[in-house]
């Protein structure tokens, strides 16, 4: 039987979470398949894959443990043509776009009382986010207390967007934007997991792998990959 050890990142380095710290954890892991949160269509040669632009957290890391360690292998298991999709949608501009509106009407105080609390509520959950568990060490970023927090966080805020965005016509322009948003997670989520047991089932002997990804996918990845125990073991780093 395989066994799974996901690792969430934060995609870049942190005070606490450097390249040192996660090359340690794989050192500590000791796998012998490194799946990363890239896109499947940025294989090269059926061997290596693209770096990120300017690198990464991940990138730097693996980068140092393939060249100590080059019979491990790293395969990409994100959705094909992620960044092509997003890309195509404008994601980044329209969600800055979307929060500057909020923050205009916010400031006009033409949000309802209880749209305010609501308001609050979110903004406290990517503050939590961002300068508690974001800013912390490599253990509490990968616990159930962090993953219940952005399981909350994803709820919360989702709720709070698809309700103003029917209430308030200066947002109603953003409607396609949050739908797309939400069904793109769910599927890109869904796709990832089928791609990393399509990945393991191709394995001939059982394997110890190493799931990277960012630490707000974990909430999702885990629940999902645990419904195959019957073919895989999903562990934390710190329990090998």
């Amino acid at each position: 039987m395989h066994t799974v050890v996901v690792v969430g990142t934060c995609h870049e380095e942190t005070k606490h979470y450097s390249t040192k710290a996660l090359v340690e954890i794989i050192e500590a892991i000791r796998p012998s398949l490194i799946l990363e949160e890239l896109p499947e269509d940025w294989v090269v040669d059926n061997k290596w894959r693209k770096t990120t632009p300017g690198g990464g957290l991940e990138d730097t890391a693996l980068i140092k443990y393939s060249t100590k360690h080059p019979e491990c292998r790293i395969i990409p298991y994100d959705i094909k043509g992620r960044n092509d999709v997003l890309y195509k949608h404008e994601h980044k501009k329209n969600w800055k776009l979307f929060f500057t509106v909020i923050d205009k009407l916010r400031k006009q105080n033409k949000l309802s009382v209880e749209d305010l609390l609501l308001y609050k509520q979110t903004m406290d959950a990517y503050t939590l986010r961002d300068k508690g568990f974001y800013s912390d060490y490599p253990r509490v970023i990968n616990s159930a207390s962090c993953d219940y927090l952005m399981m909350y966080k994803n709820k919360v805020t989702m709720r709070y967007y698809k309700k103003i965005i029917e209430e308030y016509e200066e947002l109603k322009p953003y409607k396609a934007h949050i739908l797309f948003d939400e069904r793109f997670w769910k599927v890109r989520t869904n796709a990832m997991d089928e791609n990393i047991l399509k990945i393991l089932r191709n394995e001939k002997k059982n394997v110890r792998a190493l799931v990277l990804c960012g630490f707000e996918h974990r909430n999702d990845l885990i629940p999902k990959l645990k419904k195959h125990q019957d073919e895989i073991v999903v562990k934390e780093y710190w329990e090998l």
